[in-house]
């Protein structure tokens, strides 16, 4: 696993990582088009472009969309994590959940030091068998029939019940650390997130688009989405960086100074 450099899902998604650059692909980009951030430790800068994957690999067409310091991306890191959490997440009222039975609340960690746990895990691992595939040592590409094998699974029923039994009532729970797991009723179950003291729902209704306003402003993030969209449409039917150099100006990104 330390040699893996690629994962890709059929026709949905593709990435690939090394030391010096990330590349992203997914679905709706053309099949040769790709997203690259480099991240050479070497270079001041770290910056995101538009990639076109051709025979000349010296050469490739490609258009940067935007440059940024490091020592800045450094600087507000700790920002865009604690707002990606913020928006990606919903307070969710555990006071209004409407069930027959006490409410309880099992985390991912003791779920692992079941014997639920394990009944699953031997099962995902057959189950991986027929939609996970390596090639060579560096990628592993996942099949387009992963969703129709896991909902082939089947829950030991007996070994739920246990653990649910097990489990503390959701008033019980400790407050002073992150946990995720599940809650469970007699009508739903529950992804959730506990964070100090508050349960919390994934926000399954936020988009890229909100998030990139939300966090660089209107303007920066409309200036970066045309970026993109002149990137993709310049790099697409380029054969090498030489056909649109002349189109390549550098976008950085700076922070203001404020009082």
């Amino acid at each position: 696993m330390q040699d893996l450099t690629k994962i890709s899902l059929e026709g949905k998604l593709m990435f690939r990582f090394t030391d010096n650059v990330f590349n992203l692909w997914f679905e709706g980009l053309p099949k040769d088009v790709h997203f690259s951030l480099s991240l050479n430790k070497n270079s001041p800068d770290i910056n995101l472009h538009v990639t076109r994957e051709v025979n000349n690999s010296g050469n490739k067409p490609k258009y940067e969309v935007f440059v940024i310091a490091r020592d800045i991306c450094d600087d507000i890191g700790n920002d865009f994590g604690r707002y990606i959490l913020y928006k990606t997440l919903t307070e969710f009222d555990v006071s209004k959940l409407n069930s027959e039975v006490v409410p309880k609340f099992i985390s991912h960690d003791n779920m692992k030091e079941h014997e639920f746990y394990f009944s699953i895990e031997e099962q995902l691992t057959q189950a991986a068998s027929s939609f996970l595939k390596y090639k060579g040592r560096k990628e592993l590409r996942v099949k387009n029939n992963a969703v129709d094998e896991l909902e082939k699974l089947t829950l030991d029923e007996s070994a739920f019940i246990e653990l649910y039994n097990a489990a503390p009532e959701i008033a019980e729970v400790s407050g002073e650390n992150i946990q995720s797991g599940i809650i469970i009723t007699d009508k739903n179950s529950y992804s959730v997130i506990h964070y100090y003291g508050k349960w919390y729902l994934p926000n399954n209704n936020i988009t890229l688009c909100d998030l990139m306003i939300g966090f660089c402003g209107d303007k920066l993030a409309r200036q970066l989405f045309y970026r993109i969209k002149k990137g993709i449409t310049i790099v697409r039917k380029a054969n090498s960086f030489d056909e649109v150099k002349h189109l390549y100006k550098r976008f950085r990104i700076i922070k203001t100074k404020t009082d």
